[in-house]
């Protein structure tokens, strides 16, 4: 029933203008309902006698008492199957924007402000999805489990909800806003008494799984804000100039075998007439290094090749190790490192591939002593190339 409150007022900005004036009367015309169904449910309640059973509701009960198993039980059964319908498909359009606002003051990743192809948030939903399925499988789908949880979480966000309002109106003056202080503040006892009792009451039957969980976001909500703010501080534009790049430019092109992709990766790096130009290889015996070199030569005669041989059958490293050979070879140079990346034609063929120019790309961005550039050179199958 509160969920429904509160899918009201997280939907405002969705009604017809004047958007406010209508959420307000849609609000009080639900609180009209809401106070109708719940005196009159605890009424019946109370003269037929009725208490919480397993194996049957309270509505069904009441409905039972009333009218039998006939067709009006019948239907008081699907409407409520109906309500609970929608009350479960309520935070699936309530959470996504949500995450798209704190997305947007840089509290949750920024991919949740993203639009899908329906026009939805879609990636709200999917996290929303997991999460549902997870409590579902480990609380055995126990309403019993499921619901002191529910409960706590709810009354939570509505005692802060109303908290927030109290210090907004604050903010305005205390002397114009005292009757919207006096609702809030009304409100915000009534919530937070339900909260207290509903976590205490319940707290071993799961409710206290709130605590730890709200500590957890709200530190990871910290961890993305301090991340977002470090990145915007460091592209922030200021006085000082852009770094610049050195004119002379040496290219290391990754050979990791000789095949028509190596080549056209080769093609490509020649066109940026780079003052060096040199191919490494990573062999895992000195049989294979020596017959892919003499093969090099035949068809790049002009570039050199430097094969380096890992008896570990490591590919990283040894890579690593020569990029920051190079730079200190070179110190006044750019070193821009070319690798040539098969682009497979369909999403499952990705499978099939290994990752290492993955890898490599994070080993190399994440080493603070290694200053290259990465020039990703996609060799597509299905074209001519």
């Amino acid at each position: 029933a509160m969920t429904g409150i509160e899918a009201v007022s997280n939907g405002v900005q969705s009604f017809e203008a004047p958007e406010p004036k209508n959420a307000s009367k849609t609000l009080m015309r639900m609180a009209l309902i809401l106070i109708s169904l719940f005196l009159g449910i605890t009424f019946l309640s109370y003269i037929f006698g009725i208490e919480p059973k397993t194996g049957e509701t309270v509505i069904s009960q009441i409905a039972r008492s009333l009218f039998g198993y006939g067709p009006i039980y019948l239907l008081i059964q699907g409407a409520t199957a109906m309500i609970l319908l929608l009350a479960a498909n309520t935070p699936f359009a309530g959470f996504p924007g949500v995450a798209s606002q704190l997305a947007k003051d840089s509290y949750f990743p920024r991919q949740f402000r993203n639009l899908g192809s329906r026009l939805v948030f879609a990636n709200g939903i999917i996290l929303l999805s997991a999460f549902t399925a997870t409590f579902i499988i480990l609380f055995n789908a126990d309403l019993h489990k499921l619901i002191p949880l529910y409960a706590v979480g709810v009354f939570l966000g509505f005692s802060l909800s109303q908290l927030g309002m109290i210090m907004h109106w604050m903010r305005k003056g205390v002397a114009r806003h005292a009757k919207s202080i006096g609702i809030n503040f009304i409100g915000f006892l009534s919530t937070s008494f339900v909260f207290v009792i509903v976590l205490v009451s319940k707290f071993e039957h799961g409710a206290w799984l709130l605590l730890p969980s709200l500590f957890f976001l709200v530190m990871f909500m910290k961890i993305i804000n301090n991340y977002y703010r470090k990145i915007d501080q460091k592209l922030a534009l200021y006085d000082t100039p852009v770094p610049d790049t050195f004119a002379n430019k040496t290219m290391v092109l990754l050979v990791p075998t000789l095949d028509r992709g190596s080549l056209y990766a080769l093609t490509v790096a020649r066109s940026f007439k780079p003052v060096r130009l040199r191919a490494v290889h990573v062999a895992i015996d000195e049989g294979e290094g020596k017959i892919l070199k003499s093969r090099w030569e035949k068809y790049a005669p002009d570039v050199p090749i430097d094969i380096l041989f890992s008896e570990y059958r490591d590919l990283i490293h040894p890579v690593i190790d020569h990029l920051k050979d190079i730079e200190n070879r070179w110190q006044n140079d750019s070193v821009v490192f070319v690798m040539p990346e098969v682009v497979p034609e369909k999403l499952w063929h990705h499978i099939l591939h290994n990752k290492t120019n993955a890898r490599l790309r994070f080993e190399i961005n994440s080493n603070p002593n290694i200053h290259a550039e990465i020039l990703e050179v996609p060799v597509k199958i299905n074209s001519k190339f």
